[in-house]
């Protein structure tokens, strides 16, 4: 198990992020969005702490564009 810092109000923030993103909602999502933080806060050095900007930053980073390729 993992503990991390939080912000207040990231959970709905997260709600909404994964709907911008035209996402469904999964039960993987929280693991995966969690080690994308872990991993990003170890890269730089820092303290784990779940706010708006590092779950912004993790889902860019999870839920990929994808880009149709031309004819």
């Amino acid at each position: 198990m993992r503990l991390v810092a939080c912000d207040e109000g990231v959970a709905e923030y997260l709600i909404k992020c994964i709907g911008d993103m035209k996402q469904s909602l999964s039960q993987c999502h929280p693991r995966d969005l969690i080690n994308q933080i872990f991993w990003a806060a170890r890269y730089a050095g820092l303290e784990p702490h779940l706010t708006r900007k590092s779950l912004e930053l993790a889902c860019r980073a999870h839920f990929l564009p994808v880009r149709s390729a031309r004819a």
